[in-house]
């Protein structure tokens, strides 16, 4: 009996220790919380929080569809298809130091810049956007919409990755609000020039080319 016992307690030592071969195993990371973006194009600002959602998904569910879901993808007169304009800055900069011209910035970059931009870190992005305090421009009209805003992404434990200002132009399809213009601007009063670690997303944009 000692020894049918001794048995017993040996098999169930090495059925709780058979996971273990998993421990050093790699493995894929799970979503935040698992659930899939409900996005909401109805008003320009609700086309901005939905866009936050998709930076601080990441790409784990559906991130990337949602992001791009808020920029304009028709190339007929009525719905201009979507830009971003880099500001002057950055734009230098960025030539100077690549001895490339800066490319036109399409939906189709936008969508490629989305996909390396959240693997720069591999912390949670946390993605705020305020009212633009210097030049609070607020023009929502039937069909279009002008609007000035600051944005700040940082990493969860507060360290900052993109930080400036966007003057952005809005276009109301099928009842969706879709960004046709982004115009970047650097933040002046908030981020010193001369810091690397601060940087717009334009200049991010570029440097992920």
């Amino acid at each position: 009996m000692a020894a049918l016992n001794r048995l017993l307690c040996l098999l169930a030592v090495a059925a709780l220790a058979a996971p273990a071969c998993d421990y050093f195993r790699p493995v894929d990371p799970e979503p935040p919380s698992g659930q899939t973006i409900r996005p909401d194009y109805s008003d320009p600002d609700a086309t901005l929080l939905t866009m936050t959602l998709g930076i601080a998904d990441k790409g784990h569910t559906n991130g990337a569809s949602v992001y791009a879901g808020a920029l304009a993808d028709s190339t007929t007169a009525a719905t201009p298809a979507f830009h971003q304009f880099f500001a002057p800055e950055d734009e230098l900069r960025w030539e100077s130091t690549s001895g490339r011209q800066a490319p036109d910035w399409s939906i189709v970059l936008e969508q490629n810049f989305y996909s390396r931009f959240v693997l720069l870190r591999a912390e949670a992005y946390v993605m705020e956007w305020k009212e633009d305090e210097l030049d609070p421009l607020n023009d929502i009209q039937a069909e279009t919409a002008a609007l000035h805003r600051q944005y700040l992404v940082t990493t969860e434990s507060g360290d900052t990755i993109a930080i400036g200002l966007a003057h952005l132009q809005f276009y109301r399809s099928r009842g969706r609000w879709l960004i046709t213009q982004w115009q970047d601007v650097r933040d002046v009063a908030h981020v010193n020039s001369l810091d690397p670690e601060q940087k717009s997303l334009g200049l991010l944009r570029l440097e992920t080319q």
